[in-house]
């Protein structure tokens, strides 16, 4: 779509501005390794996950 942010230019700028985590079930569902994943997004469990979206300041949360 070309009113839409390319992906590229998207995740950089969500990086850039906060993290993005990947869940350890969804990445095992599709066999995905940490060695497999982009720099600057990590494979974590639900702990971190429930740390991460009841931090202050957290703004968004996609799932």
């Amino acid at each position: 779509m070309p009113e839409s942010t390319p992906l590229p230019e998207l995740l950089d700028a969500v990086l850039t501005g906060g993290r993005v985590t990947l869940c350890t079930q969804c990445a095992a569902r599709r066999a995905i390794e940490p060695d497999d994943v982009l720099p600057g997004i990590r494979i974590a469990g639900a702990a971190v996950f429930v740390s991460e979206v009841l931090a202050d300041g957290a703004r968004a949360l996609v799932y």
